[in-house]
């Protein structure tokens, strides 16, 4: 009896198709060991006069894959320096257009690159492959670095911060405004940042807080108020913050104001200090 159950079991198994993948899949994913990048830096001031005017450049980009099957694709999505993704495709490796040999698992493509001059900071290309299993492989990054040599620095000057403030009553919020101003000899546009740091008396960091040139009609990070800027755009940069009753009072706060440029170019730091009582 045992011995015909076994031929009926054996039968069943050798009789069916025993699927590619799943439990018993054993092959590995596919694996992305080198990537580049040509231009990887760009100097928009010697193709560009104009803040408007537009840019347009081919990034030849390569990668190499191992563990690749006939079904293997390629993939590369383009971000911009805020994470917003402006152009995706597949690097091929057949050997047409920028690929040069079929097969030998190096994948290549031409990607249009096409910006503002003024759209300036670290660009991002991330590249993953996926198998014909549906098997997804690490994932690369390069970086392209779109510059102005002939970039300013910010300046900032005229911060208005209160110089005391008070510790509300149980279960009220006061709230406090600070602003600074920017100046650009490159425009506005060129600014990537203003904020202020706040420390504490022995120096250690609160935190770094934003400020906002936007009119102050949408709440904003990170309290989820709106800025308190009353004109969008002048270059007067806001945050309003909450100061509520579990707020130590007797103390102080040192805030130091900066702002950064697209180039990554900071201004002087400016320090107010608030006493909390």
């Amino acid at each position: 009896m045992k011995n015909k159950l076994l031929i009926f079991f054996l039968a069943g198994v050798f009789g069916c198709e025993i699927p590619d993948k799943g439990l018993i899949e054993s092959s590995a994913p596919p694996f992305l060991s080198q990537s580049t990048v040509v231009p990887s830096s760009l100097n928009v001031n010697e193709v560009a006069i104009l803040p408007t005017d537009p840019i347009d450049t081919v990034l030849q980009c390569t990668v190499s894959a191992s563990n690749i099957d006939n079904g293997t694709q390629v993939y590369f999505t383009l971000h911009d320096p805020l994470g917003n993704a402006l152009a995706n495709g597949t690097l091929l490796d057949d050997g047409s257009a920028a690929d040069q040999k079929t097969g030998d698992g190096v994948f290549a493509t031409n990607v249009h690159f096409k910006i503002l001059k003024r759209d300036l900071g670290s660009y991002t290309i991330q590249f993953q492959a996926t198998d014909r299993s549906g098997f997804r492989s690490n994932t690369i990054f390069q970086t392209i670095v779109v510059k102005n040599s002939n970039n300013h620095r910010p300046t900032i000057a005229n911060p208005i911060v209160p110089d005391t403030v008070a510790v509300p009553n149980s279960s009220d919020t006061t709230f406090v405004k600070v602003s600074i101003t920017v100046l650009d000899q490159d425009g506005l546009d060129d600014i990537a940042s203003v904020s202020f740091t706040s420390r504490r008396p022995d120096l250690s960091v609160v935190a770094v807080y934003p400020l906002y040139d936007d009119g102050g009609t949408t709440p904003r990070f990170p309290f989820g108020l709106k800025s308190g800027d009353v004109l969008a755009g002048d270059g007067v940069f806001t945050l309003t913050f909450p100061l509520t009753s579990s707020t130590q009072g007797g103390t102080y706060r040192d805030f130091s104001f900066v702002a950064t440029d697209k180039s990554g170019e900071s201004s002087s730091v400016i320090t107010r200090r608030i006493f909390i009582r």
